[in-house]
């Protein structure tokens, strides 16, 4: 999935006039912050929405099943191992290559609010659930305010 994300990543790059900032939800947050880590020089910056950056594996009961399910299908379909994944979980826990922020709710049905925080990424609350964060008027305010900061100076 990263090699797709990277790809994705150059092309978009290309396109632009600079870094790329990446906004995430849920494990998409998580693909971005491993993203960036790989590709520093590409990323201004990572916005996780409702995404465990602290634990990938804090989540709800029945979305742990979900996520046996497909890792289940995974292994039947390309052969691999979940646990084959243990340089991408190595650079989940590294302290962000950019700047990274989350944002979580509380009221978080999927994802323990708790695995959204850690001590090297500022994180800001919101009211809502976890699949309404792509749909809430207060997150997309705060969107605006981080995606309009001054860009980093380039290496």
């Amino acid at each position: 999935m990263i090699a797709g994300l990277r790809k994705r990543l150059v092309a978009v790059r290309a396109e632009s006039d600079g870094r790329v900032s990446l906004v995430g939800h849920s494990r998409g947050g998580v693909l971005a912050k491993v993203l960036s880590s790989r590709m520093p020089d590409a990323v201004e910056q990572v916005i996780g929405l409702g995404s465990p950056f602290a634990n990938q594996f804090d989540v709800a009961a029945l979305t742990n099943v979900a996520v046996g399910v497909i890792r289940t299908a995974g292994e039947l379909r390309y052969g691999r191992s979940f646990q084959a994944e243990g340089r991408f979980a190595h650079e989940l826990r590294q302290p962000p290559a950019v700047p990274t922020t989350s944002i979580y709710t509380k009221s978080d049905e999927v994802v323990n609010f708790r695995s959204c925080l850690r001590p090297d990424i500022p994180a800001i609350s919101v009211w809502g659930g976890h699949n309404g964060l792509v749909v809430n008027p207060e997150v997309y305010r705060l969107l605006g305010r981080l995606l309009a900061r001054p860009r980093r100076p380039a290496a």
